[in-house]
């Protein structure tokens, strides 16, 4: 629910995360804030001090700060190329907050990523493939799929052999879920909200998930991706290797995982 207090616009909601991951989000974007990029939805503390309420059904809920005003809109030129300078920027602030490595991190989580959903791909055939009895729907899935898995193996030995991409390690604090729902036009700037599958991961991931679904949305338009690209790289230089990565990524069926 979104409430307009005397303080500000606030998002009340249900804590959908654990306790402990509240508290690192809460860090990660007092950080960010820190760091250059203020306008995040950071939660606010109660009267109590708590960042946690209960109702009277102990359901736990937060608030968070929001602001006034609309969704990016991803049939229009012009607020893509907004959402991707603000994506730059964000990602500028990210770049400085400190993260410690895991040891059982992978090295390259896009390639592990990618390795997952063709796994993923391989048991939805399976499965349709028992079936005795198939939907219109199910047959024709299993007419097209050889054509998007390989596709999809394709993407992923690509990557995989691809030596240079396997040293590289530009690496830091992601959002997670970059698309256009999270990202807030106002009428004096940006903010960028809902960083509940915020990982450390390669910044490029982010930028690949918006404009994979702006391609989508304006019928792979080429003149667009160039132009959002460009947009980002102004503020966020680009190495060969990320356009490299970005390359791969969309070579990957996405959409055809998706329904899967």
């Amino acid at each position: 629910n979104i409430v307009k207090t005397d303080k500000g616009i606030r998002a009340l909601q249900p804590l959908s995360m654990s306790e402990s991951r509240l508290a690192k989000e809460i860090e990660l974007l007092s950080a960010v804030a820190e760091a250059g990029y203020p306008n995040v939805d950071t939660c606010i503390c109660n009267q109590d001090g708590d960042y946690i309420t209960y109702d009277r059904y102990h359901i736990p809920y937060i608030l968070k700060q929001y602001y006034e005003g609309r969704e990016c809109n991803i049939r229009t030129e012009a607020d893509m190329v907004r959402a991707v300078d603000n994506l730059a920027e964000l990602h500028i602030a990210m770049e400085k907050v400190e993260w410690i490595p895991s040891e059982h991190e992978p090295v390259c989580k896009p390639l592990y990523t990618m390795e997952r959903r063709n796994r993923e791909l391989q048991r939805v055939r399976n499965y349709m493939r028992k079936k005795p009895s198939k939907s219109e729907f199910e047959y024709l899935y299993l007419s097209c799929f050889d054509q998007y898995y390989d596709q999809g193996r394709q993407a992923y030995a690509a990557m995989k052999e691809d030596p240079n991409l396997m040293k590289y390690a530009r690496l830091s604090y992601c959002h997670g879920t970059y698309n256009q729902h999270n990202v807030l036009i106002l009428k004096d700037g940006m903010a960028t909200v809902n960083f509940d599958h915020y990982s450390v991961d390669h910044p490029i991931t982010d930028l690949y998930t918006f404009i994979r679904k702006a391609m989508e949305k304006n019928e792979y338009q080429m003149e667009l991706l160039v132009r959002l690209l460009e947009a980002y790289t102004a503020k966020y230089p680009f190495e060969k290797q990320d356009y490299r990565l970005l390359y791969y990524l969309l070579w990957f069926p996405e959409k055809f995982w998706k329904i899967s």
